[in-house]
């Protein structure tokens, strides 16, 4: 799943910090009438990055192992977004899932392959 620009070096650069980095999220998003809005509830929860993270020798910050969500309680619904956030809440970047776009219905886990979540500097 490839993600956009916007705050990438500032991801890059907190992974870099090894302990000292703060903790990063992983979170899920749906579209609603009033624009994106984190999934809540229904056994959602973000997922932490760390230890799921690693830096490969071109600079690259990949997930070296799947990321998966908790199952699901209740349907989620469909995810339009997921965000890398961090443990105050301060959005790094939101990239727009592009299709197929899942829909995750009770019983069911969000799953990002090992390899596809990709961030690097330019």
């Amino acid at each position: 799943m490839p993600f956009t620009t916007l705050g990438k070096n500032k991801i890059l650069a907190c992974c870099f910090l090894g302990d000292k980095a703060p903790e990063l999220y992983l979170a899920a998003y749906l579209k609603t009438s009033i624009g994106l809005e984190e999934i809540n509830g229904s056994g959602y929860e973000r997922v932490a990055l760390k230890d799921l993270l690693s830096i490969e020798k071109d600079g690259t910050l990949t997930n070296k192992e799947d990321i998966i969500f908790p199952l699901a309680k209740k349907g989620w619904g469909v995810i339009a977004a997921l965000c890398i956030i961090d443990s105050k809440g301060e959005k790094f970047f939101i990239e727009d899932v592009k299709d197929p776009t899942p829909k995750i219905s009770i019983g069911k886990r969000l799953r990002i392959p090992q390899g596809m979540l990709s961030i690097s500097l330019e």
